[in-house]
């Protein structure tokens, strides 16, 4: 079951370049926090339901989201394991299975 917060911050970060590119700074740095930056831009969520969002979007997300799970260079408390894929291997080639660990 997705949350309603975690969707609207998605959306607002996914539709705002100034978001993405301060998201994407913390991210190099490994000082990104999706729950504290969302919660420091109105929206409120916890870990696990941010988790549960990704891992039932897994497949429909964002470029911004895959690149900026693909940034971290740290594990974030609370994100599953996903599978990265790309778009070439969703338009029908065989899948690699490679998780967001092997990017960091």
């Amino acid at each position: 079951m997705t949350t309603r917060a975690v969707l609207e911050f998605r959306k607002a970060v996914n539709s705002d370049k100034t978001l993405q590119q301060e998201i994407r700074g913390l991210a190099d740095h490994g000082t990104f926090d999706a729950v504290a930056y969302g919660r420091n831009h109105g929206f409120e969520f916890s870990n696990a339901e941010l988790s549960q969002t990704i891992a039932e979007l897994q497949g429909k997300l964002s470029d911004f989201e895959l690149d900026l799970m693909a940034r971290q260079r740290r594990s974030v408390s609370g994100l599953p394991n996903l599978e990265v894929r790309s778009a070439e291997q969703i338009k029908g080639g065989a899948p690699s299975k490679q998780t967001v660990a092997q990017y960091a």
